[in-house]
């Protein structure tokens, strides 16, 4: 398996891993909502230039559009990553409401197809899908195509459900952990998360799967957060991701021409290697080449960069690698294999060749020969003395504290405008006595929503055993009453107050955000 040993101080232990994009085949859904027989490689063929030397539109090495469920292709891509030092790669797995999935047939055909020497591992895309590509959605005004999207443009809702859909995905995802190509950590296999931070369950779900995992003979499991601060590593995550392009390019910086947004590449990386985390905290780092979305996103929303080139990507590639070996990290990622759609490939294309490729290659060579010469410690004190202190921690806690009570408190009343029914959520749940953690305007408005729909409230639970409520009132430290559920309303204290009572009753908890993202 490929299991990445703890000897942080071999230069061969850090490994190499590339984000895969799944899109580039046929499946219904696209064809209905995009036009008949659409992939990614039609936004890629019909761009256009859309200012001085603007590189569009992008091609593949002899025009070679491929689709993915050819096996041929796998082959290619397999052999192609190994000459050039790719690891493995990050397959994006599409998982939505009840379960519904969408270009999982490649990653399918992989397990599959076990003679393919593929590692892989699987970033969950969580988010929902809408219509966000504005310059698609333009060219297809004119086809017969099916507008599916709510009233707020979404195709594919995203809800996380509880116990038995975990169950079920974790049950979907087994064979795929289990498959010896599978990458793993101290033979642990890894599991992203795309949008960690918008999951509400996200540690009852850690939880729930980790256990599921060693009923099954897995060692564990071993999760690691994107697009999110270092402060969910509280949520059960082993470790983050400190995302490029989106973390580290600086938007309100770019110039703007021919209504784009055009960062600098020079001043994205400055960003990603001048980050630093706070002590404790496992942070891998992630690279990544160009970047234009135009194909997708036309102008007025899209995002290019101009000011990339090989030379300079594996400048700072091998600065990555350095700073990532001084991190005694075991990966490095790298956005993206295949992203033809925003630039973000390593792919040979007509104009650079194969010269993406040979910088990733050439910049493990060039960090690899200057640990050898100087050794990994004499380069931490190196990286010490030129490194800038950035943290993701905010600046006043209080602040953010503040802002998080009143988003909560807006959410749950737009909720009950819309009618959305938290009670019944609870009750399909098997859940029908409640308990209140914290009785803060949040907890006041969510307990009469709950009345009002008839629902018992056993108890409350809050700091301050002071406040005038209708409810008993106990604290944290009493002997706590059964009950079926606890709905926690601070929710940025959630994590602590999720363990405190989990160590003292066997009870489920429940963040209020949880609920209100659920309720329909």
């Amino acid at each position: 398996m490929n299991t990445i040993k703890d000897n942080h101080n071999n230069q061969n232990s850090i490994k190499t891993i590339a984000f895969y994009l799944p899109q580039f085949h046929e499946v219904q859904e696209n064809s209905k909502w995009w036009g008949e027989g659409y992939t990614d490689w039609i936004a890629v063929k019909k761009a256009t230039p859309l200012f001085k030397n603007h590189n569009q539109p992008r091609v593949p090495l002899n025009s070679y559009y491929y689709d993915l469920m050819n096996k041929d292709v796998m082959i290619w891509q397999s052999e192609l990553m190994k000459s050039y030092g790719i690891d493995g790669l990050c397959f994006y797995h599409y998982y939505f409401k009840d379960g519904r999935k969408i270009l999982e047939k490649p990653a399918e055909n992989l397990l599959r197809w076990r003679d393919i020497d593929m590692p892989f591992c699987f970033a969950w895309a969580n988010g929902s899908w809408g219509r966000t590509w504005s310059n698609i959605w333009a060219w297809n005004e004119l086809e017969e195509t099916k507008d599916d999207s709510d009233e707020n443009g979404i195709l594919m809702d995203q809800k996380y459900g509880r116990e038995k859909t975990w169950k079920d995905h974790f049950e979907y995802l087994l064979p795929f952990l289990c498959d010896s190509r599978y990458i793993r950590y101290e033979d642990k296999p890894i599991i992203l998360f795309h949008s960690a931070e918008s999951i509400p369950c996200l540690k009852s779900m850690i939880r729930y799967w980790r256990g599921l995992a060693h009923e099954v003979g897995l060692k564990d499991l071993y999760f690691i957060g994107m697009n999110a601060s270092v402060r969910s590593i509280s949520k059960g995550l082993d470790a983050v991701i400190y995302n490029t392009p989106h973390q580290a390019w600086a938007l309100e910086m770019a110039r703007i021409e021919a209504g784009i947004k055009m960062p600098s590449f020079d001043l994205m990386w400055q960003n990603i290697l001048q980050y630093r985390p706070a002590d404790g905290v496992t942070i891998y780092y992630e690279g990544t080449g160009d970047y234009d979305d135009t194909p997708r996103r036309g102008q007025g929303s899209g995002i290019a960069i101009t000011d990339y080139s090989a030379d300079k990507l594996r400048h700072y590639m091998e600065e990555l690698y350095l700073k990532s070996y001084a991190s005694d990290n075991e990966f490095i990622f790298y956005n993206a294999w295949n992203e033809w759609g925003e630039g973000m490939y390593l792919e040979p294309d007509e104009k650079e060749g194969y010269d993406r490729l040979e910088a990733i290659r050439d910049a493990q060579t060039g960090a690899k020969q200057k640990i050898l010469k100087m050794g990994v410690d004499a380069y931490k004190q190196y990286r010490d003395m030129i490194q800038l202190e950035v943290t993701d921690y905010p600046a006043d806690n209080r602040i953010e504290r503040l802002k998080s009570i009143i988003k909560c408190l807006d959410d749950l009343l737009s909720c009950a405008e819309e009618n959305k029914d938290i009670s019944s959520l609870l009750m399909n749940s098997d859940i029908h006595s409640v308990a209140i953690y914290g009785m803060g305007q949040v907890g006041r408005h969510l307990a009469i929503e709950l009345e009002k729909k008839g629902m018992t409230i056993e108890y409350v639970i809050d700091k301050n055993l002071n406040i005038q409520v209708s409810y008993p009132l106990y604290s944290i430290n009493d002997e706590l009453p059964v009950v079926d559920a606890i709905i926690v309303t601070p929710i940025w204290d959630y994590d602590t107050i999720h363990d405190a009572l989990s160590d003292k009753m066997e009870v489920r908890v429940l963040s209020v955000l949880e609920l209100i993202y659920e309720a329909e």
